[in-house]
């Protein structure tokens, strides 16, 4: 800290002496201040930089190994990026995410909490901590947390926080408003799958198979890649219910030769849900 520490002298030192050790030791930290304070501003954005940056590599690293389910070594990334930064708001929020992961949702919310609370800039942390909330089951917080993200145009991921919107209100469910935030989606990204293909739900659902069928194929574009057990039994039942046997009979043929093992394969010949009307 710059202090000299100050020791009693032993009986017969003057007084004088203690006190100009005193004033050294007070001149010794007033100059070690002063000399900080006087780094200059390049300094201290060069020193800045260089943490943003270490913080920057672990969480890159963090986030690689929670993509890959290693949990426990994404959570020494994470930890480090917070030595690094004890107030990095994204280390809070990929933290968070971890936690999350690990179902450890006291401790995620504190995280995604204190991620807002450092900076209540950070999109990605109210668009996490939404999609956080909704998940738990607490949609009307969640929908006023994830909309800090979902309006903000400046947001890089702005269609993604109103598909995450739009399926926070089909689980409370609020039809209507889900169907909003889906066609804002589109409206920001003309091809976002998760937007496409919950719009081809919503008309499923609703019972008009031509429009759930053309949102459908724009889903399952050329070269698009986005086949999943889900979308696949989807895109079945729409051609089913328009008796196209043909169309039908390749989406279950793709499902099955893709995802032999998944439970959508036996679901293939069930009979559907009845279909709401919203």
């Amino acid at each position: 800290t710059g202090w000299t520490r100050y020791r009693p002298h032993p009986a017969g030192a003057g007084h004088g002496a203690g006190a100009t050790l005193m004033r050294r030791g007070w001149l010794i930290a007033v100059l070690a201040t002063l000399l900080a304070a006087c780094a200059s501003p390049a300094q201290r954005a060069a020193e800045n930089e260089k943490r943003d940056r270490a913080v920057d590599t672990q969480l890159q690293l963090g986030a690689h190994y929670l993509v890959r389910g290693q949990l426990d070594v994404a959570r020494q990334h994470f930890e480090r990026a917070l030595e690094i930064d004890p107030n990095s708001s994204p280390a809070m929020d990929r933290s968070a995410l971890l936690y999350w992961r690990l179902r450890d949702y006291k401790q995620a919310e504190t995280f995604f909490q204190r991620a807002i609370q450092i900076d209540a800039k950070n999109l990605a942390a109210h668009h996490n901590y939404g999609a956080f909330l909704c998940d738990r089951g607490r949609y009307d917080e969640g929908i006023r947390v994830l909309e800090k993200a979902a309006n903000n145009l400046l947001y890089p991921y702005v269609a993604d926080a109103n598909v995450n919107a739009g399926v926070c209100m089909l689980r409370k469910p609020s039809y209507p408003l889900a169907e909003k935030y889906f066609r804002e989606a589109l409206r920001l990204d003309a091809d976002h799958s998760g937007a496409l293909l919950q719009m081809a739900h919503i008309y499923h659902r609703r019972g008009d198979m031509l429009r759930a069928r053309a949102f459908i194929q724009r889903y399952f574009k050329p070269g698009a890649r986005l086949d999943t057990p889900e979308s696949l039994l989807l895109a079945y039942r729409i051609e089913t219910a328009l008796r196209d046997h043909n169309a039908a009979a390749s989406y279950a043929l793709r499902l099955r030769n893709r995802f032999p093992e998944a439970a959508e394969v036996q679901r293939l010949h069930a009979k559907p849900s009845p279909r709401r009307k919203n």
